[in-house]
């Protein structure tokens, strides 16, 4: 979010599945937006909180595009399923991103050697 000072944020539900996620992230979006904080946001989402998986994370995508914000998906223990599920989401969504642990990085590229 781009507040007055210009700091950029991400932010991370950490709510576990007591506070559905694609409810808490679209609500979340939803308020930044009308507050005039959405654009520059980039909202973290961990693919093991959401139920429907594609679904939820296009669903969540979509509010953050519409807000101005972007998407990141958190590290995932398969790599290879979180690059297929960023993989889709970009097709529509071009500002969705992923991250990695170094580690898990590092031994998935030393995997494919």
């Amino acid at each position: 979010m781009r507040a007055a000072d210009g700091i950029p944020v991400t932010v991370d539900h950490l709510g576990g599945r007591s506070i559905p996620a694609v409810s808490a992230y679209r609500t979340l979006l939803d308020r930044l937006s009308d507050a005039g904080l959405a654009s520059g946001a980039d909202i973290m989402i961990r693919p093991e909180t959401l139920d429907d998986l594609p679904g939820d994370a296009r669903r969540i995508c979509l509010t953050a595009a519409h807000a101005g914000a972007t998407v990141t998906l958190a590290p995932a223990a398969d790599v290879d399923a979180a690059l297929a599920l960023v993989t889709a989401l970009r097709q529509d969504f071009r500002s969705t991103g992923p991250t990695s642990a170094a580690s898990r990085c590092c031994s998935a590229v030393r995997a494919t050697r």
